[in-house]
């Protein structure tokens, strides 16, 4: 018995399609991702705020990248909204007192660590460009570096969110905020 060749040989297309199908997936997830920058870019200050006081400002413009691009709410929490799930609750809770309290206590433990000064604001800044460095017990070292994508924030971003972190339970001091060198 002979076995006609099939001319169309539709073993070579069974390829194609799945290709062309993550082709578009990419294209599509791409052109999302596209979109949802553009519409969450910077706002302008005169929509934050009337207030000409820099930390209001920066306090006002950090609560708006924790809650849109930063998307620190899908792992943190705080004044009950976001999850707490994968990283700690920022707003008290299970941990005690909220965060810009909290980090005056951490701050001294890594002070202790590293046999150097180290201050709250610096243990907020250390925690948002080097998270992994100090670990909450009971949670994984999953959160990527702020400056670093998915999140990519700029210097001013990282600068305002830790603002913004200072106000949640503590003093906010703008001044005080020193973004290193190597993650400009």
């Amino acid at each position: 018995m002979h076995l006609e060749k099939n001319v169309d040989n539709p073993g070579r297309k069974t390829w194609l399609v799945p290709i062309l199908a993550l082709g578009f997936m990419a294209l599509f997830a791409w052109a999302g991702h596209w979109i949802v920058q553009r519409r969450e870019s910077r706002p302008s200050m005169d929509m934050l705020t009337k207030s000409a006081d820099p930390a209001t400002r920066a306090v006002t413009r950090g609560k708006w990248l924790f809650w849109t691009r930063g998307r620190c709410h899908t792992c943190h929490r705080i004044d009950g909204r976001g999850y707490s799930a994968r990283g700690p609750g920022l707003d008290g809770g299970r941990l005690g007192a909220a965060i810009g309290f909290r980090a005056g206590s951490r701050a001294r433990e890594r002070e202790q660590q590293l046999g150097t000064p180290v201050s709250a604001t610096d243990y907020l800044v250390e925690s948002l460009i080097s998270p992994g460095v100090y670990l909450v017990e009971g949670y994984r070292n999953e959160m990527p570096p702020a400056h670093l994508p998915p999140q990519s924030l700029e210097t001013d971003d990282v600068r305002d969110l830790v603002a913004y972190l200072q106000s949640v339970g503590g003093e906010v001091d703008i001044s005080s905020i020193r973004i290193p060198e190597e993650t400009r």
